[in-house]
């Protein structure tokens, strides 16, 4: 077995990793100030990838901006929903801020799941927790392609996987609506939503139309540029509620008479995808 230790020297080195993916372990660790974290060696490019060369200060700057945006409409004791939640990474961000925060994470990749659990169970912390399961539009199990050379872009849609990662790659997952999944387990509110699920955005809504239009959640989330006014009117639509969007790289406010031109530049400066904050009216 191979020590964590020596884990760790490999862990930022892609050459190896290159190589000799298939044979490393599936995941390490590195200890913060106040929590184990658990992360996924194999990674080349993604989430662990990149919170694996600075331990506290990688956990601290890593996406900054947008967890400094989301920080501004997050309360202790919320409840809140990282849907997409890889390793986890956000929630425990948070939960170091908010110690009352209320943390369910929806992840259906069994590697990046299990490093959730063990983060949650060698660091102590409660009101947390993981569930193995991809929310779509219906209860199903549906194919999930594996992108192996960045573990943050694994997708039910099979377009989203990089083509640099190794093609053919999936499994079957178990898929539920979020409204059936929230009404199984008795949630009672949702303060915020941080959905990153790589293209399967709209599948996500038609399944959660009822508890959003409930709870009416603050909803940070990854859109493809080219889908984002789509997605402001479908989240209308699907709710009957009114939504404004905040970016954490636009200064002035946002309508959806200029939202285009924004995507637009965003891709035009090579951003295929961007961060948008839905916040209900």
């Amino acid at each position: 077995m191979l020590a964590n230790s020596i884990k760790l020297k490999i862990a930022p080195k892609r050459w190896i990793k290159k190589y000799f993916r298939s044979y490393l372990p599936e995941m390490a660790y590195f200890d913060l100030k106040d929590m184990r974290l658990f992360f996924s060696l194999r990674d080349v490019s993604g989430p662990s990838f990149d919170l694996s060369y600075g331990g506290e200060s990688s956990f601290v700057n890593y996406e900054k901006i947008d967890k400094d945006l989301i920080e501004k409409y997050i309360n202790d004791e919320d409840v809140f929903f990282d849907i997409g939640a890889n390793i986890g990474h956000f929630s425990f961000y948070f939960k170091r801020k908010f110690k009352n925060l209320k943390c369910l994470l929806f992840e259906p990749h069994p590697v990046l799941s299990s490093c959730v659990r063990k983060t949650i169970k060698y660091s102590n912390l409660t009101d947390i927790d993981v569930h193995e399961v991809a929310l779509s539009d219906k209860d199903s199990t549906l194919e999930f392609f594996e992108d192996t050379f960045n573990d943050g872009g694994h997708s039910l849609i099979s377009d989203k996987i990089s083509k640099r990662s190794q093609q053919g790659n999936s499994f079957k997952v178990v898929a539920v609506t979020m409204d059936e999944y929230v009404k199984d387990l008795g949630i009672r509110r949702i303060d915020f939503m941080k959905i990153d699920v790589q293209g399967a955005e709209f599948m996500l809504l038609d399944g959660a139309k009822s508890t959003i239009a409930k709870f009416s959640p603050k909803i940070f989330v990854e859109l493809e540029n080219a889908h984002v006014l789509k997605f402001w009117n479908k989240l209308e639509e699907l709710t009957s509620k009114t939504f404004k969007v905040v970016s954490p790289h636009i200064k002035v406010e946002v309508s959806k008479d200029n939202i285009t031109e924004f995507a637009d530049k965003f891709v035009a400066d090579g951003f295929v995808e961007h961060n948008w904050l839905f916040l209900p009216n």
